[in-house]
């Protein structure tokens, strides 16, 4: 029973950081490429049927010359913000991109100002363009911080390359959220960026707070039932967030989602795993010492 309590007591927080929460994403608009070239608007690439499984007419733009580009994608009129917090978001897949080329949306005001998003990011949403990528998905997040009570009438996305390369982009959209975090949240992930943060920090949390009482108790020869418990659990949990964080990655889930439990996983199924034998040995030692200090009478039985 104790066992079983105590792998409770481990494993529900990280069992609640699993379940999928809802972002609170309100959609505004869908934007279809195949639909804005039906309704006479200049687009700056050639549209293409949907590539399966991704669903949606594709817009393709290449740059064939060493020479920076840069292309408006889309421009959206009074676009019916409310909230304080919104995301143009969407598919992306590219080919031979050189440089560190990005996606970015201008946001417009009534009173003039103007502020922009960019998706210059090493890694999840927003990390930039470079090389070849397979589909995924990007954001370009926004956050109303000054007057909150002023909205933008007007948002312009752009594609710039800084060289030779080819994009194929698939439908936008366009959502808002009650937060930034949520904003940030890749549809479909199991958590974002700040809860990726708070699993790591847990399993890094535990992982230090257990190694240092299974060291002080077992160097003391202390608690062994307690101690060899621990190990029994831990070993077998940490190998369970491998697992979990190895199939995140397999079917597409976020840098934040499948790195903690990697990283953390792996170092408490190896950390503890090895330690497992070297405390049980430390225990018989113990043992063998005090029956030898009893037989010398050094000790009470």
């Amino acid at each position: 029973m104790k066992t079983v309590t105590l792998l409770i007591v481990i494993a529900f927080p990280l069992a609640w950081f699993c379940v999928p929460s809802a972002d609170g994403a309100e959609l505004l608009r869908n934007i279809s490429w195949n639909e804005l070239q039906q309704s006479g608007a200049t687009l700056p690439g050639e549209v293409l049927p949907a590539e399966p499984p991704e669903q949606g007419s594709i817009l393709k733009i290449s740059n064939p010359a060493d020479e920076p580009k840069q292309v408006t994608l889309l421009e959206l009129k009074n676009p019916g913000i409310t909230g304080p917090a919104y995301a143009i978001r969407g598919r992306i897949r590219y080919e031979h991109v050189q440089g560190k080329s990005y996606l970015e949306m201008w946001n417009y005001f009534p009173d003039g100002g103007a502020s922009f998003s960019r998706t210059l990011g090493e890694t999840g949403p927003m990390k930039h363009l470079q090389g070849t990528s397979g589909w995924r998905d990007f954001k370009l997040p926004f956050l109303i911080t000054q007057d909150k009570n002023v909205r933008p009438d007007r948002l312009v996305v752009n594609l710039v390359l800084e060289g030779r390369g080819t994009v194929l982009l698939g439908p936008f959209a366009l959502e808002q959220y009650d937060s930034i975090p949520a904003a940030m949240r890749v549809p479909g992930a199991w958590w974002g960026e700040q809860t990726g943060g708070l699993v790591g920090g847990l399993i890094g949390g535990v992982l230090g707070c257990l190694g240092g009482l299974v060291g002080t108790l077992a160097g003391r020869g202390r608690a062994r039932t307690l101690v060899m418990t621990i190990m029994a659990v831990v070993v077998p949990l940490g190998v369970a967030a491998l697992a979990a964080g190895i199939a995140a990655l397999a079917i597409g889930q976020p840098y934040e989602v499948w790195f903690p439990l990697v990283l953390g996983g792996g170092l408490n199924a190896v950390i503890f795993g090895a330690l497992r034998p070297m405390i049980r040995r430390r225990y018989e030692q113990h043992e063998l010492d005090r029956i030898a200090a009893v037989d010398l009478g050094h000790a009470s039985p």
